[in-house]
């Protein structure tokens, strides 16, 4: 019978984006902490780090803890769509600057994310249906909050 690797996964969106969205400066997640970032962009060679709760920094990438449904494929494969949240936080004081750079920020979750999911091992052919995106803020703290859809395959053993 298979384990969910759901920590893993939401750890990994994190490394993703700290290696392969150009301008965020630091990452954190919700899931395993054991996750190790990819070289090529921040953070490099540390682990994920757990958030706190609150944005430590602007450019904080931020991976959240997903809802999801489930689907019975069969006598003993169930797959689970994941709907993976993040955040990328930004002061308010900033949010002119922010506004000018948040069309390459969305093109680089994009491009980050349809090119390397596969690295997870959710995805059979690393590509995604959508991406979606929106924006929001609190009295201290700006955002664009993004949502990715991870498909995990499981054999859970099912006794329907």
């Amino acid at each position: 019978m298979d384990t969910s690797r759901l920590p893993e996964l939401v750890d990994g969106t994190a490394a993703i984006a700290a290696a392969y969205v150009p301008g965020i400066k630091s990452v954190a997640g919700v899931g395993s902490g054991k996750v190790t970032i990819p070289d090529g962009g921040v953070m490099a060679g540390q682990l994920v780090p757990a958030y706190l709760g609150r944005p430590s920094e602007s450019y904080q990438h931020v991976s959240n803890l997903p809802a999801g449904d489930v689907q019975y494929r069969s006598g003993t494969v169930t797959e689970i769509l994941w709907d993976f949240p993040f955040r990328l936080f930004f002061d308010l004081k900033d949010e002119a600057e922010f506004r000018r750079r948040s069309i390459d920020l969305y093109f680089g979750y994009i491009a980050a994310f349809s090119q390397h999911l596969s690295i997870l091992g959710a995805i059979a052919s690393g590509a995604i249906e959508k991406v979606r995106f929106t924006t929001g803020a609190d009295a201290n703290w700006g955002w664009i909050e993004g949502h990715i859809p991870l498909v995990e395959r499981l054999n859970l053993e099912n006794k329907l």
